[in-house]
Protein backbone atom coordinates (compact mmCIF):
# COMPACT_ATOMS: atom_id res chain seq x y z
CA UNK A 1 0.00 0.00 0.00
CA UNK A 2 1.27 3.42 -0.79
CA UNK A 3 1.36 5.99 2.05
CA UNK A 4 -1.10 8.43 1.89
CA UNK A 5 -3.46 6.43 -0.76
CA UNK A 6 -6.76 5.49 0.95
CA UNK A 7 -7.84 2.19 0.22
CA UNK A 8 -11.16 0.43 0.43
CA UNK A 9 -10.58 -3.47 1.17
CA UNK A 10 -11.08 -5.53 -2.46
CA UNK A 11 -12.86 -8.21 0.15
CA UNK A 12 -16.06 -6.03 0.36
CA UNK A 13 -17.39 -8.81 3.32
CA UNK A 14 -14.53 -7.52 5.55
CA UNK A 15 -16.26 -7.48 8.95
CA UNK A 16 -13.25 -4.79 10.67
CA UNK A 17 -13.46 -1.88 8.83
CA UNK A 18 -14.47 0.44 5.82
CA UNK A 19 -11.26 1.79 4.23
CA UNK A 20 -7.31 2.54 5.66
CA UNK A 21 -3.93 3.94 5.11
CA UNK A 22 -0.47 4.08 5.96
CA UNK A 23 0.50 7.63 7.45
CA UNK A 24 3.87 8.34 9.18
CA UNK A 25 4.45 4.44 9.17
CA UNK A 26 1.17 3.54 11.11
CA UNK A 27 -1.98 1.64 9.27
CA UNK A 28 -5.27 4.06 9.57
CA UNK A 29 -8.51 1.55 10.35
CA UNK A 30 -11.54 3.40 9.66
CA UNK A 31 -14.71 2.46 10.49
CA UNK A 32 -18.01 4.23 9.77
CA UNK A 33 -20.52 3.57 12.30
CA UNK A 34 -23.81 4.80 13.63
CA UNK A 35 -24.26 3.17 16.58
CA UNK A 36 -22.50 3.87 19.75
CA UNK A 37 -21.61 0.83 19.68
CA UNK A 38 -19.40 -1.54 17.23
CA UNK A 39 -17.41 -4.48 18.21
CA UNK A 40 -14.24 -5.04 16.18
CA UNK A 41 -13.45 -8.20 14.46
CA UNK A 42 -10.32 -9.63 15.06
CA UNK A 43 -9.90 -11.47 12.22
CA UNK A 44 -10.09 -8.59 9.66
CA UNK A 45 -8.14 -6.23 11.49
CA UNK A 46 -5.20 -9.56 11.25
CA UNK A 47 -5.97 -9.71 7.25
CA UNK A 48 -5.25 -6.19 6.92
CA UNK A 49 -2.34 -6.09 9.34
CA UNK A 50 -0.69 -9.03 8.22
CA UNK A 51 -0.76 -7.40 4.56
CA UNK A 52 0.13 -4.17 5.05
CA UNK A 53 3.11 -5.42 6.93
CA UNK A 54 4.25 -7.60 4.03
CA UNK A 55 4.19 -4.77 1.93
CA UNK A 56 5.76 -2.32 4.36
CA UNK A 57 8.51 -4.89 5.04
CA UNK A 58 7.48 -5.08 8.63
CA UNK A 59 7.95 -1.27 9.23
CA UNK A 60 5.27 -0.07 10.28
CA UNK A 61 5.18 1.03 13.86
CA UNK A 62 1.44 0.20 14.70
CA UNK A 63 -2.37 0.72 13.35
CA UNK A 64 -4.82 2.92 14.86
CA UNK A 65 -9.14 2.56 14.85
CA UNK A 66 -11.23 5.65 13.52
CA UNK A 67 -15.20 5.45 14.52
CA UNK A 68 -16.18 7.75 12.10
CA UNK A 69 -20.10 8.86 12.76
CA UNK A 70 -22.36 11.81 12.35
CA UNK A 71 -21.66 14.87 15.43
CA UNK A 72 -24.15 16.22 17.53
CA UNK A 73 -27.90 13.95 16.69
CA UNK A 74 -29.23 10.55 18.13
CA UNK A 75 -30.29 7.60 17.98
CA UNK A 76 -33.34 6.18 19.79
CA UNK A 77 -32.16 9.07 22.37
CA UNK A 78 -28.87 8.37 22.78
CA UNK A 79 -26.17 10.87 21.70
CA UNK A 80 -24.20 8.78 19.43
CA UNK A 81 -20.64 10.97 20.26
CA UNK A 82 -21.21 11.23 24.04
CA UNK A 83 -21.63 7.61 24.30
CA UNK A 84 -19.19 5.83 22.33
CA UNK A 85 -16.85 4.07 24.30
CA UNK A 86 -13.44 1.97 23.69
CA UNK A 87 -14.75 -0.85 21.31
CA UNK A 88 -14.10 -4.64 22.17
CA UNK A 89 -12.27 -7.09 19.47
CA UNK A 90 -14.34 -10.63 18.71
CA UNK A 91 -13.79 -13.73 16.74
CA UNK A 92 -15.51 -14.12 13.45
CA UNK A 93 -18.54 -15.70 16.11
CA UNK A 94 -18.81 -12.63 17.91
CA UNK A 95 -17.23 -14.03 21.04
CA UNK A 96 -14.58 -10.86 22.66
CA UNK A 97 -11.14 -11.68 22.47
CA UNK A 98 -9.71 -10.42 26.16
CA UNK A 99 -6.65 -8.68 26.31
CA UNK A 100 -4.81 -11.41 28.41
CA UNK A 101 -4.88 -13.58 25.43
CA UNK A 102 -3.25 -11.31 23.09
CA UNK A 103 0.13 -11.68 23.55
CA UNK A 104 -0.20 -15.43 22.79
CA UNK A 105 -3.01 -15.60 20.87
CA UNK A 106 -3.31 -12.61 19.32
CA UNK A 107 0.25 -10.59 18.73
CA UNK A 108 -1.63 -8.23 16.27
CA UNK A 109 -3.37 -6.61 18.70
CA UNK A 110 -0.94 -5.76 20.59
CA UNK A 111 0.29 -3.60 17.34
CA UNK A 112 -2.67 -1.20 18.28
CA UNK A 113 -1.70 2.79 18.91
CA UNK A 114 -5.58 3.64 20.28
CA UNK A 115 -9.08 3.74 19.01
CA UNK A 116 -10.39 7.54 18.08
CA UNK A 117 -13.89 8.64 17.21
CA UNK A 118 -14.06 11.47 14.38
CA UNK A 119 -17.50 13.17 14.49
CA UNK A 120 -18.81 14.63 11.32
CA UNK A 121 -19.54 18.08 11.39
CA UNK A 122 -23.31 19.07 11.12
CA UNK A 123 -26.41 17.25 12.01
CA UNK A 124 -27.82 14.27 10.99
CA UNK A 125 -31.05 13.21 10.72
CA UNK A 126 -31.94 9.78 10.69
CA UNK A 127 -35.09 8.15 9.02
CA UNK A 128 -37.89 7.25 10.69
Amino acid sequence: FEAKVLYEPSWRSNESIDCFFVWNEVLILIQISFAPSHPIRYPGIKRVWTAAQKVHENSLKGYALIFVTPSGNTRNGVDIVAQYKRQAYQNSRGTVVKPETWKKSHPELLMELGQYIYALPGDFEFPK
